[in-house]
């Protein structure tokens, strides 16, 4: 195809020259934009994967991020091109798997004149024969939608015209050209169809996205630095109950990744895909805050609302409400004609106990041992000032479920006090999505309840779908329970909400691995390091990928950074045991596993019980043990349990079967994959 000319509607493209010409006159684009043009050009109706597109854009030694580049290239293709994500004419996105160029397209030789072609080279709207017949076009293909109403194959749907006939013959053609049209207008009606279905189906991959960047502090005293960071967090949080089916709030993780830069609103906008952009300052004047505020349109980077507050420091937190009511209006205008104010909270936050569970917050979200318990000590600051503040008790909740999770505190003693704060916070607020899945995490992973767990994960999205955590939380126990497509879905709208988000990330890779799907894992878990070499999460994730597939040396090496950067003695040394056993190494993998005995009697502390290791050597007596202690100290790794491969072997022994009834685990549930 090269050296080819295509066109579509007013459009034109040298695949020569890399030009892009809306009726005749050139448009600025960059070579990005242009390469994943051509890809999409050269296969018209049929999805270009994004690992193709990953190939052409860029070498196999090039480290980037590939998936955020790729959506900035197609956002600004489409912006070139006048389109819509949500009602594309030109580029349609099949979720999960790549771009599809929807339009009709005509393929021509380099040497042909535009002039040559029809006056409207759409042939959905032009059945009349034009005064100058193109010679010899070599395709014209019309995309057929894969959906459920297609109406036929590519094969069926695709004209060759390598010889046309000469004016002579002009009725042939003109019939052909009608035939053309109407086989056209028939496919372009199922594929509305098929899309408007679909949107219905999901209309989250259709939501407008807003980011709410952090506030400046322009008061001169740095220690007003987290009444900043308050503001911002209640914004996001108002207005993550604007209309969340059609607009999604950016996480406050993400959009405080962008703290102190110097890019551009509309730059930012266009990193997170988002279609508006919140900033913010505040000042001080006497004994008043002055709040401004600024509503941007990312793409046409217009200022569609602005706003100046100036409130004393005991009303300076009701500012959210009357800016996301402002807010919400604009936007709710543009996305819904049927749009309602939402009913936004009234109760009074203490300045000092917010301040207090921001800094919870921050800890929180570093997620080390040393930062879970520096966010205990900031909640129940928060607490102590006010003791109604439901979003410290779930915050509260939240530390101390991670902490016995991460082994620094016993089961029993962790989770007994997060299940009692969640609870503590849904009595104070029993809207509280935070709440919710604090209690839902709680009721998963300490009470084995996983129905009543499900149905709670359920309730927190309903309360705010734009809350990354519940979306999160919820993918990784679907993963764990084997349902891999719906947990792909929540951690893939979780990473959507908050893509700078470390521990989301890594645990999508994990649900690839349980899912068996070790290059997308791997992919995955890359671009996560790719944002922090230095968090230690990561390493252990593709520890465990590696160990799945027989790659020792490489576990081991990620091991050994997991341990220098976690500190933690043991790391993940029960899975690179269960590698070596897997791969028939058994003398390796009982070193391993007598070397972690020797430093649980030296340093202390409890590892997970290596029963997969077990398993894999055949020690079904030290598998029954590990079962035993788990059951005893109700320990959390025991969920994931009939994901492990080889569980299958001994499902049926009635020793296994009466342990996992225990756990909630059906025996027949067994996995594949871990």
């Amino acid at each position: 195809m090269e050296g080819t000319r295509f066109v579509f509607g007013p459009y034109s493209f040298n695949a020569r020259t890399f030009e892009l010409r809306k009726n005749g006159l050139a448009l600025k684009l960059q070579r990005k934009p242009r390469m994943v043009l051509e890809a999409l050009l050269q296969s018209p109706g049929e999805v270009v994967a994004r690992q193709d597109l990953h190939r052409r854009l860029w070498s196999e030694d090039t480290f980037v991020d590939f998936e955020q580049g790729l959506n900035v290239a197609i956002k600004r293709l489409r912006d070139a091109l006048c389109d819509s994500a949500s009602e594309p004419r030109y580029i349609e996105t099949v979720p999960g798997v790549g771009y599809r160029f929807i339009a009709v397209v005509q393929a021509l030789p380099s040497g042909q004149a535009l002039a040559e072609l029809p006056a409207s080279s759409n042939l959905v709207n032009d059945l009349s024969l034009p005064a100058a017949v193109p010679t010899a076009p070599t395709e014209i293909s019309v995309a057929a939608p894969a959906g459920p109403h297609a109406l036929a194959s590519r094969d069926e749907s695709s004209i060759s015209s390598a010889a046309f006939r000469p004016w002579s013959l002009a009725w042939p053609r003109i019939t052909a050209f009608a035939v053309l049209g109407v086989v056209v207008a028939l496919l372009a009606a199922s594929y509305l169809g098929w899309r408007n279905s679909r949107r219905q189906a999901d209309p989250a991959l259709h939501a407008h996205r807003l980011v709410v960047l952090p506030f400046k502090n322009l008061t001169g005293d740095p220690a007003q630095k987290y009444f900043c960071d308050g503001l911002t967090d209640e914004l996001i949080a108002q207005l993550g109950t604007v209309d969340p089916q059609k607009l999604q709030t950016i996480a406050r993780t993400s959009s405080m990744h962008y703290e102190g830069s110097s890019l551009t609103a509309a730059q930012i906008g266009a990193e997170l895909m988002a279609d508006y952009v919140v900033e913010g300052s505040v000042r001080r004047l006497g004994a008043l805050y002055r709040i401004s505020i600024q509503l941007s349109d990312a793409q046409s980077q217009t200022n569609l609302w602005s706003g100046i507050f100036d409130r004393e420091l005991k009303d300076v937190f009701d500012v959210h409400r009357d800016v996301a009511l402002a807010i919400g209006q604009q936007i709710g205008d543009r996305i819904s004609p049927q749009f309602q104010h939402p009913a936004f909270g009234a109760q009074p936050i203490n300045p000092l106990a917010h301040d207090a569970y921001l800094r919870g917050r921050f800890h929180w979200n570093r997620r080390t041992v040393t930062d879970l318990r520096d966010s205990v000590e900031e909640f129940e600051k928060a607490i102590a000032i006010d003791a109604d503040y439901a979003e410290a008790h779930a915050g509260l909740a939240d530390a101390y479920s991670l902490l016995a999770s991460y082994g620094a505190i016993p089961f029993r003693d962790g989770y007994p006090r997060a299940h009692l704060e969640a609870q503590k916070a849904l009595q104070l607020n029993p809207h509280s999505a935070e709440a919710r899945a604090s209690l839902a995490f709680v009721e998963a992973y300490y009470d084995w309840n996983f129905t009543q767990a499900e149905q709670d994960f359920a309730a927190a999205i309903g309360e705010n779908p734009n809350y990354a955590t519940a979306h999160h939380w919820y993918g990784m126990f679907l993963s764990q329970r084997g349902r891999y497509d719906d947990a792909l879905r929540e951690l893939n709208l979780a990473a959507r909400l908050d893509p700078f988000s470390l521990t989301t990330g890594i645990d999508l890779g994990n649900a690839y691995i349980l899912a068996s799907r070790y290059e997308e894992a791997e992919r995955q878990l890359l671009k996560v390091r790719a944002l922090d070499p230095n968090y230690y999460g990561t390493y252990g994730a593709m520890c465990w990928l590696y160990a799945q597939q027989g790659r020792l040396s490489e576990a081991e090496r990620e091991n050994a950074t997991l341990k220098r950067l976690s500190g933690n003695y043991f790391g993940d040394d029960h899975l690179v045991a269960y590698a070596y056993a897997k791969a028939g190494q058994t003398g390796r993998a009982r070193e391993i596993l007598a070397q972690i005995a020797r430093m649980e009697k030296e340093h202390g502390g409890r590892p997970p019980c290596p029963i997969d290791a077990y398993l894999a050597l055949g020690d079904d007596a030290a598998a029954l043990k590990c079962l035993d202690e788990g059951i005893r100290l109700r320990a959390d790794w025991l969920v994931p349990l009939n994901q492990y491969s080889e569980l299958s072997r001994v499902a049926s022994d009635p020793r296994f079967q009466a342990r996992l009834r225990q756990v909630g685990l059906p025996s027949g549930e067994s996995g594949s994959s871990r």
